[in-house]
C-alpha cells in the first residue's frame, strides 16, 4: 500500500490522544497499529501518475524481484478504525500530487 504521510500523522495523533484518555481506565499504555490505505496500488500505476504531473518520463530500469520481496501487500486497518474510528483513505492520484506540489 502507499499510505499518504497527512492519513499516517492523522492517525497517530489520533491515537495519541485516545490513549492519553484510556491510560485512566486500566488499558495498557502501548498498541500496535497497522496504519496503510487498504488498497493496493503497483508501483507502476504510482510511477505513471509522478510522470504525468511531472511531465517527464521515468527511466525504468526492471530487474528481478529481491529474494524475499512481498508479491503484494494490503493493510488491514480494522483494528485501528475500531479503536480511533478513522483509516487512511488518500488516493494515491491525490497523495501524489500533494506531494510533487
Amino acid at each position: 500500500d502507499f499510505t499518504y504521510v497527512d492519513d499516517v500523522v492523522n492517525a497517530i495523533i489520533l491515537i495519541t490522544k485516545k490513549m492519553a484518555v484510556t491510560d485512566l481506565t486500566g488499558i495498557p499504555k502501548y498498541n500496535i497499529f497497522n496504519v496503510g490505505n487498504s488498497k493496493p496500488v503497483n508501483l507502476e500505476k504510482y510511477l505513471r501518475s509522478l510522470e504525468i504531473l511531472l511531465g517527464k518520463k521515468a527511466h525504468i530500469v526492471n530487474k528481478p524481484k529481491p529474494e524475499g520481496d512481498v508479491t503484494a501487500t494490503y493493510a488491514c486497518v480494522d483494528k485501528l478504525f475500531g479503536f480511533i474510528g478513522f483509516k487512511p483513505d488518500t488516493p494515491i492520484e491525490e497523495g501524489v500530487q500533494k506531494m510533487v506540489d
